[in-house]
């Protein structure tokens, strides 16, 4: 079951989805520059693992999504782990990342939609 959490305080928000997961792994998926600028502000407990992929449309591509597929394996997630996609494009855009059975959250801050996304992400646009 999908479910829209409209907020003004992700932090906590992010919190309780966690908790309420009970994911045996927690693992945050975003692209480089979205690791950079956003994942910081998110104080993300240093549990969690972060998987960081190349950003922009050019690496939307099946040896992208068998890269992290690899790195979660290497790291050991499970059915039961979850995996936290923050940002748009790329990382939203990757959508073979969720196994059947698998727990996902994406959070796309609101500059990551539209207009304002190539600006947010340090592409002109």
């Amino acid at each position: 079951m999908q479910k829209l959490i409209f907020t003004n305080d992700v932090v906590l928000a992010l919190r309780d989805e966690i908790a309420a997961a009970e994911a045996d792994k927690v693992f945050v998926l975003a692209d480089k520059n979205t690791v950079r600028r956003v994942v910081p502000l998110l104080h993300i407990d240093s549990a969690i693992e972060i998987v960081e992929v190349a950003a922009g449309d050019g690496n939307k591509t099946l040896d992208a999504v068998a890269g992290v597929w690899k790195i979660l394996t290497e790291k050991g997630a499970t059915r039961r782990s979850l995996l936290v996609n923050v940002g748009g494009g790329m990382v939203t855009d990757l959508p073979l990342l969720r196994s059947r059975g698998a727990y996902g959250l994406s959070i796309c801050p609101p500059l990551c939609s539209g207009q304002s996304m190539p600006r947010w992400a340090g592409r002109p646009g």
